[in-house]
């Protein structure tokens, strides 16, 4: 399959005299209609990736503006590998080549726009967007076909959740922060901050001579890019990404600032290194990565533990009296709601002290484990649980694991750390 990137233009019809017509019907519907055409495998491949299919064999009608295979080559490369990463962005692609109705080229001299399936609103004109109507007016069963050269991305529509704040000012865009330094990383993570790094380069200088939507697009290809990346994109900036993309702004300026800090945050997440304040106990696995699902196994080991979400200062009392050191992390037992259930201090040794009631801390032995685990860095939030949370439950589904106990926060931090600074791992007990 041909896979590649796609552009936000606008949707402008091609009608001219030179124009070549198919004005025949047929009794195929669109899908069977492009499947007979070598033009479209490609549009094809990705129509079935996004499970349009039955939608496009329906009673419509639906005009169609097909990109041809060629169009598709011409993209920039790993863009449409990106897409079909990311299914819910590849139908709002998709969806913006489809208008609902029978419209041809005839019927387009006096139109003005239409609305697509993406939501769109559609100017129709002598071109579509930036490409060319190479063939107009296929009949299908359910609908018609316009042969296009060029992939079409939607205009963004008003975001329900920005990223940033509107600003009365367009303020000026910068260089990308330096690269980190090179490590154990593989090389396809170091090819995600190539993209990055490369797209910042090209973009700052794009928005600062004041071509925002330029600035905009440039980083929307570099997005789709990374995101065909595979595993070499950690799942935490994966979602990150997709949310940037599924709440784009209308405005160009803050489309591209919506971008440039997610492509930050890649960067950040990289080469952080979690801040460790206190020792752990023996055999625990140490803290990370950031931002990727991992396996981890944890020893048996001895922890204090008191309800409720204000236990700190109780435990801090316990630890101090039974003259046990403060060590890392602090395990937080999460509901179903991710709210803080319990709270529980770990002992430096798995027999230090005594187990059972001692006022109102359980001091207990929890038995060897291996957990899915997720590193998050920043401080922590209820939506931030909840998103690393729908992560794990994905990976869970996705390679049919099976979970065997509740969610639990590790922190690492004290409070006194800058959130900029904080560590912390969301984990769920799974089966060996």
């Amino acid at each position: 399959m041909k896979i590649t990137a796609i552009v936000s233009v606008a949707l402008l019809l091609l009608a001219v005299p030179a124009l070549q017509a198919e004005t025949t019907a047929s009794t195929k519907d669109i899908v069977a209609t492009a499947r007979a055409d070598e033009r479209f495998e490609t549009l094809v491949s990705a129509v079935q990736e996004a499970g349009l299919v039955e939608a496009l064999h329906g009673k419509g009608p639906f005009t169609v503006f097909a990109p041809t295979d060629e169009a598709f080559a011409a993209l920039p490369p790993g863009a449409l590998a990106g897409l079909l990463a990311s299914p819910k962005a590849l139908r709002r692609v998709l969806g913006n080549h489809v208008v609902a109705g029978r419209v041809f080229s005839t019927d387009l001299l006096g139109a003005k726009d239409a609305k697509t399936l993406a939501g769109s609103r559609l100017p129709f004109g002598l071109r579509v967007g930036e490409a060319n109507v190479t063939q107009a007016d296929i009949e299908c069963s359910n609908g018609v076909i316009h042969v296009i050269d060029r992939v079409l991305f939607p205009t963004p529509v008003a975001t329900t959740a920005p990223v940033i704040a509107a600003r009365k000012e367009k303020p000026v865009l910068t260089a990308a922060p330096p690269a980190p330094a090179k490590t154990m990383k593989t090389k396809k993570k170091a090819n995600v901050l190539q993209v990055i790094h490369r797209a910042i380069d090209r973009g700052v200088p794009i928005y600062n001579s004041g071509d925002f939507e330029g600035c905009a697009r440039e980083y929307a290809m570099a997005a789709q890019v990374i995101l065909g990346a595979g595993d070499a994109l950690a799942e935490w900036d994966r979602a990150d990404i997709e949310r940037v993309i599924d709440h784009a702004s209308k405005d160009p300026s803050e489309r591209a600032w919506q971008y440039r800090h997610a492509f930050d945050r890649i960067i950040e997440n990289a080469s952080f290194q979690p801040r460790m304040e206190a020792a752990m106990p023996p055999g625990f696995p140490k803290p990370g990565p950031v931002g990727r699902v991992v396996v981890k196994r944890y020893p048996q080991y001895r922890a204090a533990r008191a309800d409720g979400g204000n236990s700190f200062w109780t435990l801090f009392q316990h630890i101090k009296k039974n003259k046990v050191e403060m060590t890392a992390p602090v395990e937080m037992t999460m509901g179903d709601d991710m709210r803080m259930r319990d709270m529980a201090f770990l002992y430096e040794g798995p027999t230090q002290g005594n187990t059972g009631r001692q006022g109102r801390v359980d001091v207990l032995d929890l038995k060897p484990q291996r957990v899915l685990s997720i590193g998050i860095r920043g401080g922590r939030s209820m939506e931030m649980v909840k998103q690393a949370k729908a992560i794990l439950e994905a990976h869970i589904e996705k390679n049919g694991m099976e979970r065997t106990g509740e969610f639990r926060v590790l922190g690492y931090n004290s409070p006194m750390v800058p959130n900029s600074k904080k560590f912390w791992e969301l984990q769920v007990p799974i089966a060996d």
